[in-house]
């Protein structure tokens, strides 16, 4: 298993996470407070892209790796070091969940053709079987 890390800075807001991130397309929604945190300092996270919602689930609190779902800052993080790995189908980080018009919907990054886009996919019609999810899992510090 190949895992990077990556350190959350939550005395940014998000919309300065986003404004870093240098991405072509930006859902508003994301910039309107949908998602409240309440984190504050430097988080160091390991991450692990899941190919499958059901890889994921036993990977989320059910083995010793004890993943969990990334929410919108973690994967603003995470993708805002410009991969360039065509995510077509989307990047989706289940830990960050809002419900617009009654419709359930997940924060979601997608890489087409080199536009880089952030913003919301509706959970309620299905995920794209070549869709992947961010999971995370706090670093501890080595004694």
């Amino acid at each position: 298993m190949e895992y990077q890390t990556i350190t959350i800075d939550y005395s940014k807001s998000l919309a300065e996470m986003i404004e870093g991130g240098e991405y072509d397309l930006v859902n508003k929604r994301l910039l309107s407070g949908i998602f409240p945190t309440n984190r504050s300092g430097l988080i160091t996270l390991e991450t692990k892209i899941f190919d499958r919602e059901r890889e994921f689930e036993r990977y989320w609190n059910v083995t010793k790796l004890r993943f969990r779902p990334a929410t919108i800052e973690e994967l603003v993080v995470y993708t805002s070091r410009k991969l360039y790995i065509e995510y077509s189908a989307g990047l989706v980080a289940l830990g960050s969940s809002t419900r617009v018009n009654a419709l359930p919907f997940v924060a979601h990054y997608r890489e087409y053709r080199f536009e880089r886009s952030v913003g919301l996919f509706s959970a309620n019609f299905g995920y794209e079987p070549e869709t992947k999810f961010l999971g995370v899992r706090e670093v501890q510090p080595k004694s």
